[in-house]
C-alpha cells in the first residue's frame, strides 16, 4: 500500500488541495441557499449554435426556476429578459436564446429564483452564434499519391472551426449524418484540427481511394464536398538521397533534412573519419521527430566535444536503398556553464513567437487546446527525465495551468522560463498507472472545462508528450462534455492491462485540479523534486537551433470553442 494513502486519509487530501490551490469549495459545487441573499448561477458555459445561444449552468438545490438575460454589450442593467427557465430534478440547467444576428458577440447572464428571493446577476458569459460551416464555392480536394499513403489539401471553409475527412475504397457518398467511423484498411473519417491538410496512411497501394471533406464548429456540420479520387502508388525505384543540414552542439550532433518521395524509412551514419562506418546508428542511439516532411534527428550518445563529426543519411523503400548523401559535417563544443540563478542568462533562441493568449479574451491557450508552447514543456520534461535522471518513462502528462505567459520571438533566457513556469511546486514526479487507470486520466481529461475565459476548471487543461495521440469531439456537446477517441501510446491503442509509468508535476500528484486519479491509484512514486522550470531551462539550452513553434497533432479537437488563431495556427 502507499505509504501516502496511509497517512493522509482523502477527506483530508481533498481539503488540503483546495487550500492549497486556492480554490474556493463553493466554486466546485453549487449547493442549497436559504440565506437571505440568494445565490446566483455559478459560472455559465456557452455553446454557440445557428443564430442561438445554448447556455449550460448547474442546478442550486432549491431554486425554482432561473431568469436568463442577454445584451451586446456587457452591461446586465440594460439587458433583455429571455422567457423563464423552469427546473427539475436533474442537475444541469439549459435554455436556448434564439433570433439572434450571426457574427454578434453578445453577453448572457442569469438570476436563481428561489422560494425566498431572487438571486443577483451571474457572472457574464460570452458567445457569439455561428451558422454551420460553409464554402463560396464547393470544395475538391487535392490529393498527391505516395506509397501506401494520399496527402490531400483544400480550401479553408467559411467558419469551420475544424474538419473531418471521410475516405472509402468505394466511391458510394458518405451520409451526411454520420458522426464518427474509425479508420481502417478500406474506409474511416479522420478528425483535423484547424488545418486544411492531411495525410491518410496504411492505405493499398493501387487500390483507388474516394474522399470527402467538410467542415465543424459548434454549430453543426457542412455537407460533405464533392468527392476526390487517386490511388497510392508503390515506389517503382529505390529513393533519392536527402539533402542534409547539420549543426554540432555540446556532445550531441543535430541533422535535418526534408522527406524524400517514396522514401519509408532511413540510416544515418556518422563517424570522425572522412568515409562511412560499415553500420548506421542504431534507432534506439537517435532521436528522431517528424512533423510534416520536416525530419530532423539528434544524436548524442558516445559523442565528445571538440571533435569534427562527419554525417551521412541513406532512403530505404521496398526497392532498394538510395546512395549516400553528401557528406556533411560539423564540430562539436562545449557551452559555457549554465547559470540557473542568472535571469539574464541566454538558454536559447525562438525562431518565432510561442503565444499562449487568445486573440478573443487574452486567456492562456494552454488551458484549451495543444499549444507549441506546451508540446515545447511536455517534450522539454520527457527529455530531462530520460536523459539527464536516465529514467525510463512512456509519456509525460502535465496540466495546462502551469504555463502562464508567452515564449517571444529572440533571445530565450532563464528569465523568460522562470516568468512563465513560475510554480516551483510543479515538480516532475514518476509514477505508474495501470492501463485502465490511465483510460481514466483521458476520460477526465475530456471533462475538463474547454473554451478559456479564466474560469475555474480551465487551469486543468491536460497536455501530453508527442508519444500520446487522441481526439477531443465537442460537436453539439457541452464544453466539458467532450467524446475521447482514438487513444494512442507510442502508435499502439491503450493497454488496460499494461503498466504505464508516466511523468507528471507534484502538484497534479497531490489530486489538485481534481486529477484524484495520481493520487488514488498511482503507484511506485518517486519525486524527482526538479521543478518543471529547471527541467525546460535545461532542455533549452541543450538544443543547438532556433526554437520553431510547430505542433503535431497529439489532441485533435473537432467542434465547441476550437479556433484556429494567427498565422502561426501549427504553433499555439
Amino acid at each position: 500500500m502507499d505509504a501516502r494513502k496511509t497517512r493522509t486519509p482523502l477527506w483530508i487530501a481533498l481539503f488540503l488541495a483546495l487550500a492549497l490551490s486556492n480554490c474556493d469549495i463553493s466554486d466546485m459545487t453549487n449547493p442549497d441557499d436559504t440565506g437571505a441573499i440568494p445565490k446566483p448561477p455559478p459560472e455559465i458555459s456557452v455553446i454557440a449554435g445557428d443564430a442561438q445561444l445554448e447556455l449550460r449552468w448547474t442546478k442550486a438545490v432549491t431554486a425554482t426556476g432561473y431568469e436568463v438575460y442577454y445584451h451586446r454589450a456587457n452591461d446586465s442593467s440594460a439587458a433583455q429578459r429571455w422567457y423563464p427557465i423552469e427546473v427539475n430534478e436533474t442537475n444541469l440547467v439549459k435554455a436556448i436564446i434564439t433570433d439572434l444576428t450571426n457574427g454578434q458577440a453578445y453577453f448572457v447572464w442569469a438570476k436563481a429564483v428561489y422560494e425566498h428571493g431572487t438571486s443577483d446577476f451571474s457572472e457574464p458569459g460570452t458567445g457569439t452564434p455561428i451558422p454551420p460551416p460553409s464554402w463560396t464555392d464547393p470544395p475538391i480536394p487535392v490529393l498527391t499519391p505516395w506509397d501506401e499513403v494520399l496527402d490531400l489539401t483544400w480550401d479553408a471553409g467559411v467558419n469551420a472551426a475544424s474538419y473531418e475527412v471521410y475516405y472509402s475504397a468505394s466511391p458510394t457518398p458518405p451520409p451526411e449524418d454520420l458522426p464518427t467511423l474509425s479508420p481502417e484498411a478500406n474506409q474511416g473519417l479522420v478528425a483535423v484540427s484547424g488545418e486544411t491538410a492531411t495525410t491518410i496512411s496504411g492505405l493499398t497501394n493501387g487500390q483507388t481511394y474516394y474522399l470527402w471533406v467538410r467542415g465543424v464548429n459548434s454549430a453543426g456540420r457542412s455537407p460533405f464536398s464533392g468527392p476526390a479520387s487517386a490511388a497510392p502508388e508503390g515506389a517503382t525505384a529505390p529513393p533519392h538521397a536527402p539533402v542534409l543540414t547539420l549543426v554540432g552542439g555540446d556532445k550531441r550532433l543535430t541533422l535535418t533534412w526534408k522527406g524524400v518521395r517514396w522514401a519509408k524509412s532511413y540510416r544515418i551514419y556518422y563517424s570522425t573519419e572522412e568515409n562511412p562506418p560499415a553500420e548506421p546508428v542504431p534507432d534506439s542511439d537517435l532521436d528522431l521527430t517528424t512533423n510534416g516532411q520536416n525530419m530532423q534527428a539528434v544524436i548524442q550518445r558516445n559523442i565528445s566535444n571538440g571533435l569534427v563529426y562527419y554525417v551521412w543519411v541513406v532512403a530505404v523503400n521496398g526497392k532498394g536503398d538510395s546512395p549516400f548523401s553528401e557528406r556533411v559535417d560539423a564540430e562539436t563544443k562545449a557551452k559555457p556553464a549554465l547559470d540557473r540563478d542568472n535571469p539574464n542568462f541566454k538558454i536559447g533562441e525562438a525562431a518565432e513567437r510561442f503565444i499562449n493568449e487568445d486573440q478573443d479574451n487574452g486567456d492562456r491557450l494552454s488551458r484549451k487546446k495543444e499549444t507549441a508552447l506546451g508540446d515545447l514543456v511536455s517534450d522539454g520534461s520527457a527529455w530531462y527525465v530520460r536523459e539527464v535522471l536516465n529514467e525510463p518513462i512512456d509519456f509525460v502528462y502535465l496540466n495546462g495551468g502551469i504555463i502562464t505567459g508567452a515564449i517571444p520571438k529572440g533571445d530565450i533566457t532563464v528569465g523568460t522560463i522562470k516568468g512563465i513556469l513560475p510554480y516551483n511546486e510543479d515538480q516532475l514526479t514518476l509514477l505508474t498507472l495501470k492501463g485502465s487507470a490511465v483510460q481514466e486520466l483521458f476520460d477526465f481529461a475530456s471533462k475538463v472545462r474547454h473554451g478559456g475565459g479564466g474560469g475555474s476548471g480551465t487551469g486543468a487543461w491536460g497536455m501530453v508528450s508527442k508519444e500520446v495521440r487522441y481526439t477531443l469531439d465537442y460537436t453539439g456537446r457541452d464544453n466539458s462534455d467532450a467524446l475521447l477517441s482514438g487513444l494512442t501510446i507510442r502508435g499502439e491503442p491503450l493497454d488496460p492491462n499494461r503498466n504505464y509509468r508516466i511523468a507528471t508535476s507534484s502538484y497534479i500528484v497531490a489530486g489538485n485540479d481534481g486529477y484524484w486519479i495520481f493520487l488514488e491509484q498511482g503507484q511506485s512514486e518517486k519525486a524527482t523534486r526538479v521543478p518543471v522550470t529547471i527541467a525546460i531551462i535545461d532542455y533549452i539550452y541543450a538544443q543547438d537551433l532556433p526554437l520553431l513553434p510547430q505542433t503535431d497533432g497529439r489532441v485533435t479537437l473537432i467542434g465547441g470553442a476550437v479556433k484556429r488563431i494567427g498565422t502561426v495556427a501549427s504553433g499555439n
